[in-house]
């Protein structure tokens, strides 16, 4: 009987967890010195996207993208303009039948390139 509340916060928390949906997290960090605006995270697809105006130096944001659209194979694309008004397109990973394979994606806007790593949530 000691177990049952600790079982019933087990599946409540596990339950707010698949509730999310199919998708990815995603953390960016700018390590210029200088603004970068309008991140754009999406599919390859064009579905789907996360969308971050403006990201100051040194500074970090997280989001959610959702995959509620994608259907097939592809990747992920990211799409950003520097302060000097260019904009850089990478793209990295992969996802399949609109499924991700991993929970989050960092992504490390630098001087000139974007990092893009992939883990499994802590």
């Amino acid at each position: 009987m000691k177990n049952v509340p600790i079982a019933l916060l087990f599946i409540l928390l596990s339950s707010c967890y698949l509730f999310r949906g199919n998708g990815i997290d995603i953390n960016i960090t700018n390590t210029t010195e200088q603004n970068i605006s309008n991140i754009v995270v999406k599919t390859s697809e064009n579905t789907d996207s996360l969308v971050i105006e403006l990201l100051g130096p040194k500074e970090s944001k997280s989001g959610f993208l959702k995959m509620v659209n994608a259907k097939t194979d592809g990747s992920y694309v990211v799409l950003y303009n520097k302060a000097d008004g260019e904009t850089i397109e990478t793209v990295g990973g992969y996802y399949s039948n609109g499924i991700s394979f991993l929970d989050l994606m960092r992504i490390e806007i630098q001087k000139d390139t974007a990092l893009i790593y992939f883990t499994e949530n802590p």
